[in-house]
């Protein structure tokens, strides 16, 4: 008589054995300089899986759903822990933070946010190389890149991404109506603003609590935006969230417009 060999290898008499899958980010080590920001991507993350991210030393950076800005020069690590069922996975990143020299050219994620401040503020490229240090975008202390009509303008003269904004630290105006921005993130860095116009992009969350000089904002037509916090921002008089799907705004104490 003929008996199949039977594999035991999968087997354990360890009631808390948990089986693991394969997690991993887009990137093993990640290199920025403070202020600047990138994006962890989590790579082969089972559908239907629930998660967390991590970072081991807050005082280096933050993090908001693998959105990391650099905060201060070290290093640390960033996770993400991922659960489905009994079934569990980890992806970790490096994270490597340098000093930053403001005469330094800025980073910009998106060409067409640096081709559109240079030509709307030619003068800020102060040493005439196409390039904006961090010392010169400190000059600036307005920016007005509104478009007229987003549907007819031409994709190189549309914003997706903000990142290099932050260098721009004396802004006191700030107008991105009509584009397409997704993660406004960036902005809450720039804490000299009065006003803010970010009407009709993509923003699903934003935090304004260290504007505390915004006397005016506008998130209007911005559909996936859900909450504002105002708490902080007691110097605001002018507010249009019309097109958004914020329900509850506690406005005590505030004399705003709308």
């Amino acid at each position: 008589m003929l008996f199949g060999a039977v594999s035991l290898g999968s087997c354990s008499n360890n009631d808390d054995y948990s089986p693991k899958f394969k997690l991993t980010f887009n990137a093993d080590t990640l290199r920025l300089k403070v202020g600047e920001t990138a994006t962890l991507m989590p790579q082969d993350l089972p559908e239907g899986a629930t998660f967390a991210w991590n970072i081991d030393n807050g005082a280096l950076a933050s993090l908001d759903n693998g959105y990391v800005t650099a905060l201060k020069a070290g290093q640390t690590n960033v996770r993400m822990t991922a659960y489905r069922g009994a079934a569990s996975g980890e992806a970790q990143c490096v994270l490597l933070i340098s000093e930053f020299n403001k005469t330094d050219n800025i980073a910009f994620k998106d060409a067409n946010l640096k081709t559109l401040i240079l030509t709307a503020n030619p003068n800020i490229d102060a040493n005439k190389d196409g390039e904006i240090s961090a010392v010169e975008a400190e000059t600036l202390t307005q920016l007005n890149l509104e478009l007229a009509d987003k549907g007819a303008a031409p994709a190189n003269q549309i914003v997706n991404k903000l990142d290099g904004l932050e260098y721009f630290v004396n802004l006191e105006e700030l107008n991105l109506r009509n584009h397409n921005v997704l993660n406004a993130s960036v902005v809450s860095q720039l804490t000299k603003l009065k006003k803010l116009n970010l009407g009709n992009n993509g923003i699903k969350s934003i935090d304004v609590s260290k504007l505390t000089a915004l006397t005016e904002l506008k998130l209007y037509a911005n559909p996936e935006l859900t909450k504002l916090d105002l708490t902080n921002n007691n110097a605001l008089e002018t507010l249009y969230l019309q097109g958004t799907s914020i329900e509850k705004l506690d406005l005590t104490g505030k004399k705003i417009t709308l």
